[in-house]
């Protein structure tokens, strides 16, 4: 019977919820924004194929610049 009871009920209307957001997001990066400090941290793990995923990464992935503006093409 309670689960019937459960099932009936209406779901909150989205938007309905106010959630305090935060004005300004910064969170600090571990290497300090430099990528030489970024791939000593990352050596110390000693997984050669894992240090090459992240440089390459590091070359060829789009900056966040580049990632607004192909959204906005899409």
């Amino acid at each position: 019977m309670l689960a019937g009871r459960a099932a009936t009920e209406q779901a909150p209307a989205p938007g309905s919820l106010d959630a305090p957001l935060a004005k300004r997001w910064h969170a600090p990066r571990a290497h300090g924004g430099e990528l030489g400090a970024l791939s000593r941290r990352w050596a110390q793990f000693d997984d050669p194929l894992m240090l090459s995923l992240i440089e390459e990464g590091q070359h060829v992935g789009a900056t966040l610049a580049q990632a607004v503006a192909r959204i906005a093409d899409a």
